[in-house]
């Protein structure tokens, strides 16, 4: 907006793997665990304070189905925390 970044969206394909390695860091097990293959996967959203409620974070979600489509991907996926009660109200 007027030349200034006022969000972002990171995100990435999640694939099958055919010869997955065992996870052996005990903090990333469960993440591995919730992996879902032929998403796209959201790692993050986030818009600056004052443009949040404005419709924004749903056109980027608007752009990640678009993206799934072209890809041929099932849908979207991501993981959010109980205590991120914004981030749970949006999704």
């Amino acid at each position: 907006a007027e030349g200034r970044v006022i969000g972002m969206m990171h995100s990435y394909v999640m694939r099958e793997d055919p010869n997955p390695e065992p996870v052996t860091d005990p903090v990333l097990a469960p993440y591995a665990d919730m992996e879902v293959p032929d998403t796209l996967y959201i790692s993050s959203l986030a818009l600056h304070e004052g443009w949040r409620g404005l419709g924004l974070g749903q056109e980027f979600l608007k752009y990640a189905h678009q993206r799934c489509d072209e890809l041929g991907l099932k849908g979207l996926s991501l993981i959010d925390y109980a205590a991120n009660t914004g981030a749970r109200r949006f999704y």
